[in-house]
């Protein structure tokens, strides 16, 4: 999303926007920090809720979703685990309760939401129902959506949507991955109608390795990049980090290689997670003027703890920058990359560490285009509120992904899963900068 450009101010003078650009600029040479809220909870009770997402418009919309396991269904037959969102009309600082994305009667069980919006504040939002990937949108800012049902042309199984919207939202892409040449083969859709009709399932790349995606972004020019993870199907060996790029609309793909990370780190015993929990990951975004960001975490030694490490490409991706090392803290496991950019440079990312001997949430932002940061701020900020969590942060992550969304007054909302292992339960959290 194009959230907020200097030469373009929303609600502000231009003198006042001026003011905002400077400041913003000198923040990475000053080492200045945005203060950040403490972080809040989704649901105050003991909701057993995981793997959030967030969004947020230009116009104080916030969007934040998360899938919740037991509770209240919406009714007798629906499922359970069930996507929920909660809405912002005022930039977080207050939200509605929780609303159920579909009732769905007859669906087992819901998973993977992910939100976008457009220029326009409309909201595009998928998920899965069962194994089927399902999409929605909002004209009148989450409070009714539209449905186009499932997008993954009857495959026997698809899993890990992600979606990507251009600015003026008439161009709609949703990457998952699905049973193929290979389990796990990464397919993608598209729309050029707002998400009316769709196109068929595209395989974006044919090979024996299982595909996740773990980002989506359009440029200014149209060109779509999905961001990827490849790893063996016994989630043994090399795991190979990629984007897809199409400059057609989504109707042809080529690949291009970003890096590649030696074999992931165990789950702990205690946890109980699949053996693919702490594998690297890649995510992207792009600015206003086509800047196209790669963040990912890798590691140079089978099961060693990995570095975060940032690319990025001024020619939609012909050439790249050497990789960048941008959270450089010595014997810490560094996951779930998190990113958004917006602006004339103006990207922030976000990740979990275990620097503590506990897990928590780390916050930094750039304003040249990745080439110097802010240090790192931890958002993951309360010693309490839940009973894994202590001053030295939470015991696990709870869920493959968490969530960073700038909005259109240039501030930050991050969201992401804790627990006390990854079978739970846990709860989704939330932290916004000021």
């Amino acid at each position: 999303m194009a959230a907020w450009v200097a030469t373009k101010p929303t609600g502000r003078s231009w003198r006042t926007a001026l003011v905002f650009a400077f400041v913003l600029a000198l923040v990475p040479a000053l080492g200045v920090r945005a203060a950040f809220t403490p972080e809040t909870k989704f649901s105050a009770g003991q909701h057993d809720d995981w793997e959030p997402h967030i969004a947020a418009d230009d116009s104080g919309h916030v969007y934040w979703a998360t899938t919740r396991y037991g509770g209240r269904k919406a009714c007798k037959s629906c499922p359970d685990p069930a996507v929920v969102y909660r809405l912002s009309t005022d930039g977080g600082d207050s939200w509605t309760k929780p609303r159920f994305i579909c009732a769905c009667p007859g669906i087992g069980g819901q998973h993977d939401p992910v939100l976008d919006v457009d220029d326009q504040g409309r909201v595009f939002f998928v998920w899965m129902n069962d194994f089927e990937v399902n999409f929605a949108r909002s004209d009148d800012f989450g409070l009714t959506w539209t449905r186009s049902g499932a997008l993954d042309g009857a495959r026997r199984y698809s899993d890990k949507p992600w979606i990507g919207v251009s600015d003026d939202g008439q161009d709609v892409y949703v990457t998952f991955n699905a049973d193929g040449p290979a389990a796990g083969a990464p397919y993608t859709v598209y729309s050029h109608n707002s998400g009316a009709t769709w196109s068929p399932p595209i395989l974006g790349k044919r090979n024996k390795l299982y595909w996740f995606a773990g980002g989506l972004t359009v440029t200014p020019d149209g060109t779509v990049f999905s961001a990827q993870d490849a790893y063996p199907q016994n989630y043994k060996g090399q795991i190979v980090l990629n984007l897809l790029r199409s400059s057609d609309g989504g109707r042809t793909w080529d690949v291009i290689g970003i890096d590649r990370s030696r074999e992931q780190r165990p789950c702990p015993d205690f946890a109980g997670c699949s053996s693919a929990f702490f594998g690297a990951q890649i995510t992207v975004a792009s600015d206003d003027n086509g800047r196209v960001y790669a963040l990912w975490n890798a590691s140079k030694i089978k099961a060693g703890r990995a570095r975060l490490l940032l690319r990025w490409s001024d020619d939609n991706g012909e050439t790249w920058s050497l990789p960048r090392n941008v959270a450089p803290k010595s014997g810490v496991d560094h996951e779930f990359p998190m990113i958004d950019a917006t602006g004339n440079g103006d990207v922030r990312i976000a990740w979990m560490d275990d620097r503590t001997g506990r897990w928590n949430t780390f916050y930094k932002a750039s304003s040249d285009g990745g080439e110097t940061w802010t240090g790192a701020q931890k958002l993951s900020n309360r010693a309490g509120g839940a009973p894994y969590k202590s001053g030295r942060g939470f015991k696990f992550p709870y869920g493959d992904y968490g969530g960073l969304a700038i909005d259109g007054n240039g501030v930050a909302h991050v969201t992401w899963g804790e627990s006390r292992s990854y079978i739970g339960p846990g709860g989704s959290w939330y932290s916004r900068g000021s």
